[in-house]
Parts: C-alpha cells; structure tokens; sequence
C-alpha cells in the first residue's frame, strides 16, 4: 500500500526543534549523573519545551491540521521526558519500593514545590494526550487508500492493533502512576501526624551503613562486593545513567525514522525562527550549565585546598576531637537513614 502525502510542517517538528529536544534530554540524563546541582536550568528548559509541544498538538487536533503521522512524530516529543520515568518505575516495582535500591531516593536534587506542581501537570496531561490519541482517534482513521507508518523497533503501520494496543497501555500506565501520587499526596496532606511524618526527607548522599535488605532479585546482590556506601549510590547513579542512554537513543531512532517512513524530510530544513529559537535556548541551556558545574566543581577544590592549607598542621588534642564528633556525626547520620528505611 502507497504512503500517503503530507505535506511537512517545518515550523512544528522541524529538525531545530528535533534537535532542541535530544540536547535537552541528553544535558538532563548526563547532568544528572554528573553534577545534580546544575539540572534546575535543564529541567526547567525541558518543562518548557514539553509544554510549548503539548499545547500545539492540542491546539492542531481542534483545528484538525495535522495528518495521524505528524500527530505521533509530536506526541513522541511532548511525552518524551516522561518515557525517562518508566524504567525508574518497573525498577521501583522489582525491588520492592524499597528506598535503599532507589536511585533517585540518593538524588542531590531538591527542586521547588511550584516546579514538581507543573512538571506534575505537564506529564499528567501528556499522557492524556498519548491515550487520546492511540485510544481514540487512530483508531478512527479508517482511509484505505494509504498508509502512514510509526516505529516501534522496526516499521509499523499507525492502524495495527498491537501497536495501537501497546503504546495505549504505556501511556495508561504514565497516567495511572501520576494519579497514584496525587492520592498518595493528598493522604499526606490530610493526615494530622507529628512533625516528623509531614516532613520531607532530605535526600542527600551520606553515609549510610544500613542492614542487608531482603531482595527479590538475587541479582541485586552484586552491590555488596561494595564495601561503602558511596559506591553503592554510584552504581545506582550508573545503572540510571545506562537506562536513561538507552530511553534517549530510543526516542531519538523512533521520531527520526517515522520521519522517514512518512516522507516527511521536508522538515528537515532549519528555516524558521521557531526551529532557531527553540535550538539555540536548548544549547544555551546546556552549555550554562556546563559552565556552572565547571565553576561550581573548581569552587570545591579550591575550598578543600585552601581548609587543608589553613587547617594544617593540627594538634593531637584538636584530631582527636574532630575524629570524636566526626564519629558521632556518622552515627547519628545512620540512625536516621535506619528508622528512615524502616518506615
């Protein structure tokens, strides 16, 4: 059967905007296992981005301008960033939820609260659009006379039922996820516990020694040839960086070959100032936050450097008292990272 002709709209997919997206994704995924104290700008620019393309595929679907196969090359886009979420979450699920095996339970990342609210809404509303769009309305699509194709590890037809079927289910599952901590949230909220419940916890790297958790997985048990728990948290933050490698070289091979199977190469002409604007605002992004993980890291050094310097040589009676208090420090860290995991 003959693709169908569509006509390419540079100025809503084109290869500026494709390209914004990838840089984004992968100044996000590379950061978070570098440096997490500059991904604030990253993942602000990719709020925006995901944002700016959900809204355009819900203004074209009322207007009916766009054809099935521009409908998904966009839907890709916009629900990109939460494709990052699904592993995180199956690997939640195989361990049991529990923190110690989490990787983003470890994070350096704290955000704002009206940030979490709006990426919160943006993948809510996303995923919406994802089951509107496979469970509804390829479905309806019922012309003959040609066809358009998408990707799913290889060509296929947008109207086949596995992959009508598989891509619902996904985005279901994104959509269900979402409410599932909307509810949990608003338990929390109603609750009138101590202080101690209601209060975040903090997630930062320390020291932590706990007891062996049971897993369900005996593979799991390759973390204790590590001996602290700085390279437990480093093999997490490795295992993460991997799976998010692998969910960005997917998104990138699924909208660049459903343009392709589409004849949609049109778009790849870098020719509006949307494309330009969107690529630029994506690489100053990164590159800002390049510069501050640069500063921020010779910041470090030059501090440790210049404590060492002042700070030596010390007396017996002053190590003795800082290995004490370091000691103590240490303990009570790992007493409240136990009752903690415990609860």
């Amino acid at each position: 059967m003959a693709t169908c002709f569509v006509q390419a709209k540079p100025e809503m997919y084109g290869v500026g905007i494709r390209v914004a997206f990838y840089l984004q994704w992968f100044g996000s995924l590379w950061f978070n296992y570098a440096d997490q104290v500059v991904l604030p700008d990253l993942r602000l620019s990719g709020l925006c981005l995901s944002g700016s393309m959900t809204l355009a595929v819900l203004i074209k679907s009322a207007e009916r301008g766009l054809q099935p196969s521009e409908m998904y090359v966009m839907i890709v886009l916009a629900t990109g960033s939460c494709m990052f979420l699904v592993p995180v979450y199956a690997w939640r699920a195989m361990t049991g939820c529990r923190c110690y095996w989490d990787p983003s339970y470890w994070t350096e990342e704290d955000p704002l609260r009206i940030y979490r609210v709006v990426n919160f809404i943006t993948v809510f509303v996303g995923a919406c659009v994802g089951v509107w769009f496979f469970g509804a309305y390829l479905p309806g699509q019922q012309d003959d006379a040609c066809q358009q194709y998408g990707f799913f590890f290889g060509q296929i037809s947008l109207r086949d039922c596995a992959f009508i079927v598989l891509n619902s289910m996904l985005h279901v599952a994104v959509a269900t996820i979402c409410l599932l901590i909307l509810r949990a949230r608003c338990r929390t909220k109603l609750r009138t516990r101590s202080d101690t419940l209601r209060r975040r916890r903090r997630r930062r790297r320390e020291k932590y020694v706990p007891s062996a958790p049971v897993s369900p997985i005996p593979v799991f048990f390759i973390s204790y040839i590590f001996t602290d728990s700085y390279s437990h948290v480093r093999l997490l933050s490795t295992l993460n960086f991997v799976s998010d490698c692998s969910v960005w070289a997917i998104l990138i091979v699924t909208i660049e070959l459903s343009i392709e199977y589409n004849n949609l190469s049109a778009s790849n002409e870098a020719n509006a100032t949307t494309q330009l604007f969107a690529l630029f605002a994506s690489l100053g992004a990164c590159l800002r936050a390049y510069w501050l993980h640069v500063v921020d890291t010779d910041a470090r050094d030059g501090g440790e450097e210049q404590v060492r310097h002042e700070r030596w040589p010390m007396s017996q009676a002053d190590w003795l008292t800082l290995a004490e208090y370091q000691r103590a420090i240490n303990e009570a860290r790992r007493n409240g990272r136990r009752s903690r995991h415990r609860r």
